[in-house]
Protein backbone atom coordinates (compact mmCIF):
# COMPACT_ATOMS: atom_id res chain seq x y z
CA UNK A 1 0.00 0.00 0.00
CA UNK A 2 1.75 3.19 -1.11
CA UNK A 3 1.07 6.26 1.45
CA UNK A 4 0.42 9.59 0.12
CA UNK A 5 1.42 13.01 1.93
CA UNK A 6 -1.05 15.43 2.54
CA UNK A 7 -0.67 18.78 0.57
CA UNK A 8 -0.79 20.58 3.88
CA UNK A 9 1.96 17.90 5.02
CA UNK A 10 3.88 18.78 1.81
CA UNK A 11 3.48 22.56 2.52
CA UNK A 12 4.91 22.08 5.89
CA UNK A 13 7.94 20.00 4.49
CA UNK A 14 9.02 23.19 2.07
CA UNK A 15 8.68 25.79 4.72
CA UNK A 16 10.77 24.07 7.10
CA UNK A 17 13.81 22.78 5.26
CA UNK A 18 13.67 25.95 3.28
CA UNK A 19 13.42 27.80 7.38
CA UNK A 20 10.70 30.12 6.30
CA UNK A 21 8.03 31.98 8.46
CA UNK A 22 4.53 31.85 7.30
CA UNK A 23 4.45 35.19 6.08
CA UNK A 24 7.94 34.51 3.77
CA UNK A 25 6.54 31.51 2.33
CA UNK A 26 3.19 33.09 1.20
CA UNK A 27 5.25 36.54 -0.19
CA UNK A 28 7.32 33.63 -2.30
CA UNK A 29 4.34 31.83 -3.59
CA UNK A 30 1.79 35.36 -3.61
CA UNK A 31 -0.68 34.25 -0.86
CA UNK A 32 -1.50 35.91 2.14
CA UNK A 33 -0.02 34.39 5.12
CA UNK A 34 -3.46 33.33 6.52
CA UNK A 35 -3.76 30.95 3.40
CA UNK A 36 -0.18 29.29 4.56
CA UNK A 37 -1.73 28.45 7.47
CA UNK A 38 -4.98 27.41 5.74
CA UNK A 39 -2.96 25.19 3.94
CA UNK A 40 -0.92 23.59 6.36
CA UNK A 41 -3.88 22.71 9.08
CA UNK A 42 -6.07 21.49 6.03
CA UNK A 43 -8.86 24.29 6.26
CA UNK A 44 -8.36 24.85 2.94
CA UNK A 45 -6.62 23.12 -0.35
CA UNK A 46 -4.47 25.75 -2.30
CA UNK A 47 -5.97 25.79 -5.86
CA UNK A 48 -3.66 23.76 -8.86
CA UNK A 49 -2.48 27.58 -9.76
CA UNK A 50 -0.81 27.87 -6.64
CA UNK A 51 0.64 24.44 -6.41
CA UNK A 52 2.04 25.51 -10.16
CA UNK A 53 3.76 28.39 -8.73
CA UNK A 54 4.86 26.59 -5.65
CA UNK A 55 6.61 23.92 -7.79
CA UNK A 56 8.34 26.76 -9.98
CA UNK A 57 9.49 28.95 -6.41
CA UNK A 58 10.59 25.28 -5.21
CA UNK A 59 11.56 23.21 -8.24
CA UNK A 60 13.32 20.62 -6.04
CA UNK A 61 9.94 19.68 -3.97
CA UNK A 62 7.76 19.12 -7.72
CA UNK A 63 7.80 15.75 -7.31
CA UNK A 64 5.91 16.13 -4.12
CA UNK A 65 3.23 17.19 -5.87
CA UNK A 66 3.01 15.06 -8.62
CA UNK A 67 0.81 12.19 -7.36
CA UNK A 68 -3.12 13.28 -8.62
CA UNK A 69 -4.61 15.31 -5.49
CA UNK A 70 -7.70 12.96 -5.74
CA UNK A 71 -5.95 9.94 -5.39
CA UNK A 72 -4.75 11.75 -1.56
CA UNK A 73 -6.99 10.19 1.06
CA UNK A 74 -6.68 13.15 3.02
CA UNK A 75 -8.01 15.48 -0.05
CA UNK A 76 -10.97 13.08 -0.90
CA UNK A 77 -12.26 12.90 2.95
CA UNK A 78 -12.29 16.67 3.27
CA UNK A 79 -14.24 16.98 0.21
CA UNK A 80 -16.27 14.21 1.01
CA UNK A 81 -17.05 15.96 4.85
CA UNK A 82 -18.02 19.54 2.56
CA UNK A 83 -20.10 17.76 0.54
CA UNK A 84 -21.97 15.69 3.51
CA UNK A 85 -22.37 19.09 5.64
CA UNK A 86 -23.61 21.10 2.18
CA UNK A 87 -25.83 18.34 1.72
CA UNK A 88 -27.38 18.29 5.58
CA UNK A 89 -27.66 21.74 5.41
CA UNK A 90 -29.60 21.54 2.07
CA UNK A 91 -32.07 18.85 3.32
CA UNK A 92 -32.66 21.33 6.27
CA UNK A 93 -33.44 24.11 4.01
CA UNK A 94 -36.22 22.30 2.30
CA UNK A 95 -37.57 20.74 5.29
CA UNK A 96 -37.98 24.32 6.48
CA UNK A 97 -39.36 25.81 3.32
CA UNK A 98 -42.12 22.46 2.90
CA UNK A 99 -43.18 23.52 6.38
CA UNK A 100 -43.79 26.82 5.94
CA UNK A 101 -45.44 25.89 3.01
CA UNK A 102 -47.71 23.71 4.67
CA UNK A 103 -48.82 26.29 7.57
CA UNK A 104 -49.34 29.10 4.13
CA UNK A 105 -51.86 25.98 2.73
CA UNK A 106 -53.54 25.32 6.34
CA UNK A 107 -54.36 29.41 6.46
Amino acid sequence: MVAFISVAEIIKKIRSQEMLTQTEFAKKINVARISVHYYENNKRNPSDKIIEHIQKEFPEYAHLFDDDRLANEDYKIQLLESLQRENKLLRNLNKSLESKLDNLAKA
